[in-house]
């Protein structure tokens, strides 16, 4: 208030001094009084607002530890479960197959027919499978017959990490020589115009226990066989088997070591070897629609060195099921006495022991038409290095010598099955050859067509009929008297039919060369004509 009255008091002098000024020099008024009123209102300051700018706090990068406490669990029930009752749960609809049979028959030709299978001997870390067989006829050639028996058992043990598979095999094969003129030649001897095979084969094998993937696999597994004959020749071999396998996403790296160490005794004079020992290193490939696999295999052999590539490169069309491919295979096939004898069992068991090279260079097309029909195709060329042809012996021509022979050859081969799930299934399958030998007149006895048919029909679920054809021809043959002769090949024209009664019964009818032709596989050897046999399978 003072500072106010201050402030009055001056304007109020300086007004004064001002009116006193005026009155002196222009007039001077007297009596009068000035009021001076002034309006004032009082306003306080406003503080100045602070501005808040928001900023995150520091990261915490300290670790919390925690600790638990579990407490002791002293929970006791004075009750238990009740157990599962099966009719409860219901009638189980799946009906397992029976694990074992038996199937015996007869037939016109003296036909002795029997088979039979088990399978019931199996736990839960291991299975077993058994197979007896026997099957003999007779025909009315003198000495024209044939028998064959064996036993086939497998079986696979389940360890924590891996599957051991052993193999036990023992067959024994009888073959008649009846394939001599029989108005030149008598043979009162049985045991010089009959052939008796006998082989025994075991082996075991281990690998790892499927169902996982895994980066490093292995295969290793090993073999002994037996072979002889009746006329004093036997064949020892052993092999073995250790590739070994590294997969790595879409490529599969393998190396190997491979071996067949066999021996062949022809009468206590004669004795030759027929080893073999492979490194098998290569890799496969699939991506992308590419796939195939590239190995180069060095081979040591009977009496050379071989480098044995095999190449095969494979493309899918897209949008498609068309495959196309193309490759270069080289084997090594070692001619043993087993493998001749089993494809001509008419031979001698004396003859000079050579390996054969072969190699193909090939391309093929495979394809499915719709959802029912299979289709595939392919085009070879062949090379053969020491081929083994058979030629009659000028004799009596009953049995069959060997002489080796450079072939090349062209073949074409195509196969088409028709499939509509398990009603029907329909495929054929045919082969030519075209050979071209070096020092041989002919190709002797190798096919030059090959052609074969089977069909299977279900009519209803408890009849099966099932059909077949077999064309083998274009056989070139040298007889006695120094003349090439074309054999009469082969056309066989056969059919089957099995109907259930029960589950557990049905009964069976096979008709075999229902046309009763006079075909020759090999030349002088008839086959036996129309054949019928049937009988009955008990399934347990």
């Amino acid at each position: 208030m003072r500072v106010k009255q201050l402030y009055i008091t001056t304007a109020l002098l300086a007004l004064g001094t001002t009116a006193f000024a005026q009155a002196r020099k222009d007039t001077v008024i007297k009596g009068t009084t000035i009021e001076v009123i002034q309006s004032y209102k009082p306003e306080v300051k406003m503080a100045p607002k602070k501005e808040y700018v928001a900023t995150p706090p520091p990261a915490d990068t300290s670790r919390p530890r925690f600790s638990y406490e579990v407490p002791q669990q002293a929970l006791f029930y004075t009750y238990s479960s009740l157990p599962l009752r099966p009719l409860a749960l219901g009638k189980d609809s799946l009906i397992l197959p029976f694990a074992n049979y038996v199937k015996a028959g007869f037939g016109n030709l003296g036909t002795v027919y029997i088979d039979a299978g088990f399978g019931g001997l199996k736990g839960t870390n291991y299975e077993t499978a058994i197979r007896l067989h026997h099957l003999s006829q007779k025909g009315d050639i003198e000495h024209q017959k044939t028998a064959s028996s064996g036993v086939n058992a497998d079986g696979t043990y389940h360890s924590a990490n891996h599957d051991w598979h052993a193999s036990l095999l023992y067959n024994r094969s009888q073959f008649g020589y009846f394939g001599y003129d029989h108005s030149l030649y008598e043979y009162t001897n049985r045991d010089s115009v009959t052939q008796v095979f006998n082989l025994f084969r075991v082996g075991v094998d281990m690998q790892p226990r499927k169902g996982e993937y895994r980066t490093v696999t292995y295969h290793p597994g090993v073999t002994f066989s037996s072979y002889s004959d009746n006329h004093n020749a036997s064949e020892t071999s052993f092999g073995f088997n250790a590739p070994f396998f590294y997969n790595l996403d879409s490529i599969q790296f393998e190396v190997g070591l491979s071996g067949v160490f066999t021996q062949l005794n022809v009468s206590p004079f004669v004795a030759e070897n027929n080893n073999m020992l492979q490194i098998n290193p290569g890799m496969r490939f699939s991506q992308n629609g590419f796939s195939g696999h590239v190995y180069l295999r060095p081979t040591f052999g009977k009496d050379n060195s071989y480098l044995l590539p095999d190449l095969r490169a494979a493309y899918i069309i897209p949008n498609s099921q068309f495959v196309i491919a193309a490759g270069y295979q080289s084997n090594l096939r070692r001619n043993t006495y087993e493998e001749l004898s089993t494809y001509n069992p008419y031979m001698f068991n004396l003859f000079s022991v050579q390996q054969t090279r072969t190699d193909e260079i090939y391309g093929s097309v495979q394809t499915n038409v719709g959802n029912h029909i299979n289709f595939g195709a392919k085009v070879s060329w062949w090379n053969y290095n020491h081929l083994p042809l058979f030629l009659n012996d000028s004799l009596d021509q009953k049995q069959f010598y060997i002489v080796h022979d450079k072939v090349n050859a062209i073949s074409f081969q195509a196969n088409l099955r028709y499939q509509v799930n398990t009603t029907l299934s329909i495929g054929v399958n045919a082969m030519i050859n075209g050979f071209t030998p070096d020092a041989q007149k002919e190709v002797w006895h190798e096919p030059g067509v090959r052609f074969n048919a089977d069909f299977i029909l279900r009519p209803v679920p408890e009849l099966t009929i099932t059909g077949y054809l077999a064309v083998v021809n274009g056989i070139k043959a040298y007889n006695i008297y120094d003349q090439t002769v074309n054999t009469r090949g082969v056309f066989d024209l056969g059919a089957g039919v099995e109907y259930n009664f029960i589950p557990r019964l049905s009964a069976f009818i096979n008709v075999n060369n229902m046309l009763n032709n006079k075909y020759e596989r090999w030349l002088g050897y008839n086959s036996y004509g129309f054949n019928i046999y049937g009988g009955l399978r008990l399934k347990f």
